[in-house]
């Protein structure tokens, strides 16, 4: 763990592409001054009093919490061995709140890459599907990976059916039963409870599909399922865009729920358990006036981008920092009802600027000339917006991209001011995300004992905040530093939710 003292300025010198919008400290008081509660969130006492707050929190939902902490797949200590694959071309399938994707991933432990995607396509998931009843959607599933099996039937010595395995991005419980989804899917009506590989190869039979669906995994559990396969293994599986998913794996003693066990393989001593890390609530001292209100039965905005802000509203919240701090009886870790991926992930970051810059505004400390009309709209700015600006190398850039992007001019304050609220609200994520890493990393060794000693600090990751976000990775990495023994690495492998359900497939593994 690092010693030195962590500096606001230090964590924003990270984004190289305008190093003088530190210049706020010395030239813009007043915004500081409003903005100098996330300085208190960038003490390393406050970072690790963050990490033992998620760590027992953690801990507490493992055994009470089969919603949050969801076991998912039986495993065994082989899972780490590669010579217990089974080599052979897998149908994958991905099924996100957007897009269904579809691939042929040869999986081979003697060839070079342990994987390799010789097929995908991509389709948009249509809104008459997301609203149609049950077998149907299904249905439009199977009849969608037909193009994958005519590349398939192209191939000489293939043995049909193929085997496949998929990657659904909504909630399922342990037997692999579909749970309430969200992103626009009223079709969840319909299918809840329904067995999703049950369901699935109906439909594939009923449309014809050379298939069987042999598994059904979570996002963050087919990326784990990837970062196992690297060397060394990764400790767990990170899924960042819209929401935060965090996969990693326990002893099945320590579980409050078993997994149903494979009959033919009785030494089954470990299990996946998918964490729905944004769920959980963040510690009133990592909150602020700006954070969204979360509202769980919203309809989405839009769906134009992995990073857009639906399911939140860009209503300020009523109550005040100052107030909580100065409490008697205010106990910094308590959780507040905004949950983590508000905080952290696409949906919320884009509301959380757009809050504090109409704030800025009604102040009268940026935009003289008049807020920008986008501005003053619920919901109009995205995250993608912001990752769109710290993408363009210099301020010119940057200011020419914000005319275009918000049809406004601004003066090249207003700028510094722009990158600077957007620099300390995705430190914050980064900062918030660390210490929950940490926290998993802590508790799986614990419980793990011998047996992941050998795991290094790592985590296999994939979403559009990890992959795409300027720097993001960076900030993680120093957070992590700050906070850790060892050096972490992030792998990350935008095709990993794909990869993820063939590994599985060709382990045998449920």
């Amino acid at each position: 763990m690092s010693s030195c003292v962590i500096d606001t300025k230090e964590i924003l010198s990270i984004f190289d592409n305008d190093p003088e919008s530190l210049l706020l400290t010395e030239s813009n008081k007043k915004v500081v001054d409003m903005l100098s509660l996330f300085d208190s969130m960038f003490t390393r006492d406050s970072l690790i009093g963050l990490t033992s707050h998620f760590e027992h929190t953690f801990k507490s939902a493992i055994k009470t919490s089969p919603h949050t902490m969801i076991p998912t797949a039986p495993l065994t200590k082989n899972i780490y061995n590669k010579d217990a694959i089974v080599r052979g071309l897998y149908l994958a399938i991905d099924i996100g709140g957007s897009n269904a994707r579809y691939a042929l991933v040869s999986v081979d432990n003697n060839a070079s890459d342990l994987t390799k995607i010789l097929f995908r396509k991509s389709y948009a998931i249509p809104e008459a599907v997301k609203l149609s009843n049950g077998s149907e959607f299904f249905d439009w599933i199977a009849v969608k990976a037909l193009p994958a099996i005519d590349y398939a039937r192209s191939l000489t010595g293939l043995v049909f059916p193929l085997r496949a395995g998929i990657t659904w991005s909504f909630p399922f419980d342990m037997n692999g039963n579909s749970l309430k989804m969200a992103k626009g899917f009223r079709v969840s009506e319909s299918i809840r409870g329904w067995n999703i590989k049950d369901s699935l190869n109906r439909s594939f039979q009923l449309i014809g599909v050379p298939a069987i669906v042999c598994n059904v995994c979570h996002d963050a559990s087919a990326v784990y399922l990837y970062g196992i396969s690297l060397d060394p293994p990764a400790m767990c599986g990170l899924v960042l865009g819209t929401g935060l998913n965090v996969a990693f794996s326990l002893p099945t003693h320590c579980l409050l729920h078993k997994v149903p066990k494979d009959s033919s393989n009785l030494q089954e001593e470990f299990c996946i358990v998918n964490t729905e890390v944004g769920m959980f609530g963040t510690p009133k001292k990592f909150s602020s006036p700006w954070d969204p209100e979360f509202e769980t039965e919203s309809e989405p905005v839009s769906e134009c981008d992995e990073m857009s802000d639906t399911g939140y509203s860009s209503k300020r919240r009523t109550f005040s920092h100052d107030n909580l701090c100065t409490d008697s009886d205010f106990d910094p870790y308590l959780p507040s009802n905004i949950p983590m991926e508000v905080i952290v992930s696409g949906r919320g970051l884009g509301s959380v600027f757009q809050n504090i810059v109409i704030e800025l505004h009604d102040r009268s400390l940026i935009f003289s000339d008049g807020l920008p009309f986008l501005f003053s709209q619920p919901n109009a700015v995205h995250t993608e917006n912001l990752s769109l600006l710290m993408e363009q190398p210099t301020f010119e850039l940057i200011k020419s991209t914000f005319s275009d992007m918000f049809h406004s001019e601004a003066s090249d304050c207003d700028i510094r001011i722009v990158i600077y609220v957007i620099k300390l609200i995705v430190s914050r994520s980064a900062a918030v995300l660390a210490c929950a890493l940490r926290a998993l990393s802590l508790i799986e060794s614990q419980l793990n004992d011998v047996y992941l000693q050998s795991i290094h600090c790592s985590a296999a990751c994939c979403g559009s905040v990890m992959e795409k976000f300027p720097r993001y990775q960076d900030l993680c990495l120093y957070f992590l530093d700050k906070l850790s023994d060892q050096p972490w690495t992030l792998h990350s492998y935008a095709e990993a939710t794909l990869v993820g359900p063939a590994i599985s497939t060709s382990k045998n593994i449920p």
